[in-house]
């Protein structure tokens, strides 16, 4: 499958970096489902950490649940060594049911 220019729909590839230490994570996955049952699912945070085999736990920070400017934190398991991390997120870009984009950090 072809990746889209994503320049040309205007949906930028990444948010912009908010330090040195940046870490960036590109996921791109095909699934057998309409796009707007996808992007309802990744966007009902608490549902999406169900799902998560690592995540223990995900509380909605901010004060709306859905959208732009939601935050978030996160605990999950380490993969490779099964220590508990935390880590808080925020969406910066969304774009229902195109897109979202979303910073973090943590522990």
């Amino acid at each position: 499958m072809a990746e889209p220019d994503l320049g040309e729909l205007g949906i930028p590839r990444e948010p912009p970096g908010r330090g040195s230490g940046d870490l960036r994570v590109h996921v791109e996955s095909e699934v057998a489902a309409p796009i707007t049952t996808l992007f309802e699912v990744i966007e009902d945070l608490e549902l999406f950490a169900s799902l998560e085999s690592n995540t223990t736990s995900v509380i909605v920070t901010s004060s709306h649940q859905r959208g732009l400017g939601v935050t978030s934190r996160w605990t999950a398991l380490d993969p490779d060594n099964g220590e508990e991390k935390t880590f808080d997120e925020e969406i910066v870009h969304y774009d229902k049911p195109h897109q979202y984009a979303y910073v973090g950090g943590g522990e």
